[in-house]
């Protein structure tokens, strides 16, 4: 079974060939995302950072605590159980989504604690009859490579392919801020001239990402037409970015209203099993 496997890698990779520990478990974190291969997770309202997220953290934590390999099993079988993450915040800005990266950490550690003492879980949470990819991917024609998460590890790491945010916002917005900061620089562009702004985006990403008026800080992070308009009006986007009275700035708020989010069929989404964790 899947599950078995990775408590095979586990037990190992502080020591066997070229597998780093850190590296390792990142990757596995990595892989797990990659396994349903024909789904992206945020059409069916999961943010994939609480589902994935609790498994690479409880390995973390087993091989901190040097469990035996069948308390690893139960441990990660368990948080199976604890593994969820819904994007229900993304419609009313409310901050519940701020606690996903929390909750991963604390479900982690409570199904490690109850594993280490005796608790047994699932092992085939992965690739069992009742498995997590099946449970939160119901459509018939899902596929699922349970291959995917050791075929080529200690090889090729898909880890090498993460990158560091050079802005405080959700991902797929960094080529808007780009062009943004761009334009302000080369023109002198003030919010006062412009009658207004087009942003081009996948058909998948209107409902999550285009919401002119955010209600909370994290809101304002996966907000297009909001990212757009505090880089254009502060020049900046950085730690001091998004906090409340950016939200009620009157010039910043004109200026979303002024910013439409166009769908772009030719604009293609994240590809399948590579959504980021947090966006």
């Amino acid at each position: 079974m899947v599950n078995a496997r990775l408590t095979w890698v586990n037990a190992l990779s502080g020591s066997y060939g070229n597998f780093s520990y850190k590296g390792t478990l990142t990757e596995l974190a990595v892989e797990l995302s990659r396994m349903v291969s024909n789904v992206r997770l945020f059409d069916l309202a999961i943010q994939p950072t609480g589902v994935f997220g609790v498994f690479g953290a409880a390995y973390a934590l087993c091989k901190l605590r040097k469990m035996p390999a069948d308390r690893i099993v139960s441990a990660i079988g368990i948080a199976g159980s604890m593994s969820a993450s819904r994007m229900s915040s993304w419609e009313d800005g409310t901050s519940a989504k701020s606690m996903h990266q929390g909750w991963v950490a604390s479900h982690a550690a409570r199904a490690v604690k109850v594993a280490s003492q005796g608790v047994s879980g699932p092992a085939g949470i992965f690739d069992g009859r009742f498995n997590l990819f099946r449970s939160i991917v119901q459509a018939a024609d899902a596929k699922f490579d349970l291959d995917a998460i050791d075929r080529e590890l200690g090889s090729h790491w898909e880890v090498l392919g993460i990158a560091s945010k050079a802005y405080p916002s959700g991902y797929p917005i960094h080529p808007y801020l780009d062009a943004v900061f761009h334009l302000r620089d080369q023109f002198s562009l003030k919010s006062e001239d412009i009658a207004e702004i087009r942003c081009h985006i996948s058909e998948a990403r209107i409902g999550t990402l285009c919401e002119p008026r955010p209600v909370s800080t994290w809101h304002a992070r996966v907000s297009v037409q909001h990212c757009a308009a505090e880089a254009l009006v502060t020049g900046r986007a950085d730690k001091t970015s998004y906090r409340s009275e950016n939200l009620a700035d009157p010039a910043i708020r004109s200026l979303a209203d002024r910013i439409k989010c166009v769908a772009d069929a030719e604009i293609g989404a994240t590809p399948v099993g590579q959504e980021p964790t947090s966006p």
